[in-house]
């Protein structure tokens, strides 16, 4: 053929179905340019989605974040342990990693371990000094798994013997302030033949503190007291306790923000928290001021049968302020 055919124009449509016609690139033109923007499509204006779709799911890494947040609510003061992929996290307000209170060096707070213990030196790491009462002692005990830095307070065969770890005498805490925490994790190797106390205390030989806020054992009952010049308040409730040197207690009183009132608890470990064996709060003024200083300490006296007995297993000592310090 030497001239071009003419194929007269017929739209695309139903018809072309199942036709064996040949169509005219007029009509194949037209239905190419009618469908291009459907394959690169623009778009003028703005978009109105009128569609409705579920809540979007955010991952950091592989970690889907509200599953990772779910764990944590106001009152949750436990983590597992287990990582969460970086990210910044805020707004909490967690104390505990694994029941295990978090301590602030620069804010004041410090952590004494007997392992340092030692007749040589009488000190209990880092900041307690021992000290002989009427020629009682202190030796190296068999620790436990969980309590392997333990010294133990003994009597001697003089009535009202025992021993102290304190703050060498030195009364330089204000606990007026509020919110100042106290932690002795210790076993009882005797009760009744034993008068000990320890928390913040400004007497150091077995007697009440003329200011302070601690435990004191008496008569084998545990009781919270508030001493504040001498005058003394004590919980309403106490706590009968048994001989048991295997099984050690976590002592923790804490005053309160506001200074009104302290509390006071007995725990023991169970799994990654604490059982509360006692607990009880004393309402009251606060020793606060020069004239109202205490120190810290755990004292244990014999002050029955003048024969030499065991008296306290002193595992560790801690303080903190839970309170930030600006300075």
């Amino acid at each position: 053929m030497v001239s071009n055919l003419t194929v007269p124009n017929n739209a695309y449509g139903a018809g072309w179905n199942g036709s064996t016609n040949v169509p005219n690139e007029n009509s194949v033109y037209d239905e190419m340019e009618l469908r291009a923007p459907i394959a690169g499509p623009s778009f003028t204006g703005a978009a109105t989605n009128t569609g409705s779709f579920g809540a979007p799911t955010l991952y950091v890494g592989s970690t889907n974040v509200a599953v990772a947040l779910a764990s944590f609510s106001s009152s949750d003061t436990n983590w597992n342990g287990n990582p969460i992929a970086s990210g910044t996290i805020t707004n909490l307000t967690t104390t505990r990693i694994n029941s295990l209170d978090y301590y602030n060096l620069q804010n004041g707070d410090f952590w004494a371990e007997g392992f340092h213990a030692g007749n040589t030196f009488h000190s209990f790491a880092p900041l307690l000094y021992g000290t002989p009462l009427a020629s009682g002692s202190f030796s190296d005990v068999t620790s436990t798994t969980n309590n392997p830095f333990v010294a133990i307070l003994t009597s001697s065969t003089t009535t009202n013997s025992g021993f102290s770890f304190d703050s060498g005498n030195i009364k330089a805490r204000d606990i007026g302030g509020g919110n100042d925490e106290f932690v002795a994790i210790l076993s009882l190797a005797a009760t009744n033949r034993i008068e000990a106390n320890w928390g913040f205390i400004d007497v150091f030989t077995g007697p009440d503190s003329n200011d302070g806020a601690y435990f004191r054992l008496n008569n084998g009952y545990i009781q919270g007291v508030l001493a504040k010049s001498a005058s003394y308040t004590r919980t309403a409730t106490s706590n009968l306790v048994s001989v048991a040197p295997t099984v050690y207690h976590r002592y923790v009183l804490r005053t309160s923000s506001d200074r009104s009132y302290v509390t006071f608890w007995d725990l023991t470990p169970s799994g990654s928290g604490y059982v509360t064996n006692w607990t009880d709060s004393i309402t009251n003024t606060l020793p606060t001021g020069t004239g109202e200083l205490t120190g810290i300490g755990v004292v244990a006296i014999n002050k029955a049968t003048p024969s030499a007995i065991n008296l306290i297993q002193l595992d560790a000592v801690g303080v903190r302020s839970l309170r930030i310090l600006s300075r």
